[in-house]
């Protein structure tokens, strides 16, 4: 794998896109390349980049998750931002799994922890949650910490969580 990362950072459009993310330019389009050719790039690039926030838009979702599947595979600090669904008329129930993986991913980029973001023109279009808001709703629990139960029904309540007999799914 060095062999081929190492290969990439000789060639001059790699040396170009890189001294240019250095520079002013902030945009760059990076195609020619398929699969993990391209996830292998790009994790140079991140490499290359480690202080930067790397964010991947992709053409469609599918395109974004199969890029972040790949890029996961060479590197842990990868994270999927989906688009939302628009839910319109009636409807008996619905999945947050979706808005626990935006609310998620978005966390990841306000820590730290997330270095290359993966996601869609039409997801990065849709309104999200301020990052100040997102400090102020977030909690941390530890396995085998002891926390006041109240205390925390009551801070969930206030950032919008509804109390239920049974949870069914992650965020809900």
């Amino acid at each position: 794998m060095k062999r081929i990362i190492n290969s990439f950072k000789r060639e001059k459009e790699y040396v170009r896109l890189l001294n240019d993310r250095h520079g002013k330019r902030h945009i760059s389009l990076v195609n020619g390349l398929s699969g993990m050719a391209e996830a292998v790039f790009i994790g140079a690039l991140c490499d290359d980049l480690a202080d930067k926030l790397i964010c991947i838009v992709c053409g469609d979702e599918s395109s974004a998750a199969e890029m972040k599947n790949l890029l996961s595979q060479i590197r842990d600090d990868v994270y999927f931002y989906p688009a939302r669904e628009l839910c319109l008329g009636e409807f008996d129930g619905a999945s947050h799994d979706w808005e626990q993986i935006r609310i998620s991913s978005l966390f990841a980029v306000l820590s730290g922890k997330c270095k290359v973001l993966v996601t869609t023109s039409e997801a990065l279009m849709q309104p999200c949650i301020p990052p100040e808001v997102l400090k102020k709703s977030a909690v941390t629990l530890k396995y085998g910490e002891i926390s006041d139960f109240d205390a925390l029904v009551r801070f969930l309540s206030e950032v919008g969580y509804a109390r239920c007999d049974m949870v069914e799914s992650r965020s809900q």
